[in-house]
């Protein structure tokens, strides 16, 4: 046994965390673990598919009531209108950050830290989920690791499916960890609890920030930003280089959608 390894045995904060661990799992049946898993997946899933649906309305109706305003009032007005609007917004963004750093200050210190976890997890999500500052890699490009470059940009990996599968799986193991953190011993821990809640409570921060890194890779992917489309792989069929750049942006603005929808 090498010091380190020592060192960590011979902690008792981490000798207890482990003990939980295994109380928790003890005495769990394969069917207990089954039911558990099914229920956690029944959930994640409603969840993860009501949201979407959700999205989808919400942009549907803000579209029809763009549409139908600048049928009533013209595309001149409506223009105009929406200019005036973003010119007004842009004029309140200094005031608007303003104050939010006033509402931090009014923060107490562990609200303060909780704060600034958040924003250290939901920036990081996004940059791994995109890829860095060049956006290369990330979640998407995953594929070249799992199945090597011959299956680089398939239909998965680099549509809104590769999201959904990254949200389902998300919830469904923060509702594993509620139902392993309800066999724990009544006295254990404090850190379970309070990464369980901040993970509950902040879930929908960290899964927009995914959705939004996917989106802004994909839009990449598509060559709209930067110019340079390379097509999908495994499509049935033949596509244009125009048919194949139409489906990155549309799949990056669907992620995009469901990052600004996110409850």
């Amino acid at each position: 046994m090498n010091a380190d390894t020592y060192a960590v045995s011979s902690n008792p904060t981490y000798n207890r965390f482990i003990y939980e661990l295994k109380y928790a799992l003890s005495g769990l049946t394969s069917g207990e673990l089954l039911n558990i898993l099914k229920d956690a997946s029944i959930e994640a899933g409603k969840t993860t598919a009501k949201n979407k649906v959700e999205a989808v309305k919400g942009f549907a109706k803000s579209m029809n009531n763009t549409i139908s305003r600048y049928r009533r009032d013209g595309i001149k007005d409506s223009l105009e209108s929406d200019f005036l609007k973003a010119k007004d917004f842009a004029k309140q963004v200094p005031d608007k950050f303003r104050n939010v750093y006033n509402n931090f200050i009014g923060l107490s210190r562990e609200e303060q830290i909780e704060q600034l976890a958040v924003l250290i997890l939901t920036v990081s999500i996004f940059y791994l989920s995109a890829g860095g500052s060049d956006i290369e890699g990330g979640l998407p490009d995953m594929d070249i690791a799992i199945g090597g470059i011959g299956v680089h940009r398939n239909l998965f990996s680099h549509t809104i499916l590769l999201g959904f599968g990254i949200e389902f799986g998300a919830r469904l193991g923060i509702r594993l960890f509620g139902a392993l953190q309800e066999r724990l011993p009544e006295n254990h821990l404090p850190v379970w609890d309070k990464t369980y809640s901040f993970l509950d409570t902040h879930k929908d921060k960290g899964i927009a920030a995914m959705w939004a890194g996917i989106g802004l890779h994909l839009l990449k992917d598509s060559g709209i930003l930067i110019g340079g489309v390379k097509p999908y792989t495994g499509l049935p069929g033949s596509m244009t280089m125009e048919a194949h750049q139409a489906l990155f942006a549309a799949n990056g603005l669907a992620c995009g959608m469901f990052a600004v929808k996110q409850p």
